[in-house]
């Protein structure tokens, strides 16, 4: 199935991004559990990843699969990764962002 995420926030509306991947949980929980805190990973974050990182396409190749541009893919995979290694160094949640922003294309 094909997705469209689009984050809502202050400042220059951002752009849609097309999503083929919804993760089933909402929440990762450490064990032991070392702050109660989150880390809030996006769903753009989470494709950029899955893209790059887990189906080992290139940047250019996910930004078209995506429909946003490279620069975009490239922040995202960097915040996406900076938020994975801070929560398992620090041993907080991460949680799933974005569910309630997606429309079925």
């Amino acid at each position: 199935m094909i997705f469209s995420f689009k984050r809502s926030g202050r400042g220059r509306p951002k752009k849609e991004v097309t999503i083929r991947f919804i993760p089933l949980t909402n929440f990762l929980y450490p064990r032991p559990l070392k702050s109660r805190t989150s880390i809030k990973l996006y769903l753009d974050e989470i494709e950029a990843l899955r893209l790059v990182d887990l189906e080992e396409l290139s940047v250019k190749d996910a930004a078209k699969m995506m429909g946003i541009s490279k620069s975009s893919v490239w922040r995202l995979v960097k915040s996406g990764r900076f938020k994975l290694i801070k929560a398992l160094l620090e041993g907080k949640i991460i949680e799933v962002v974005g569910k309630e922003f997606i429309e079925q294309v």
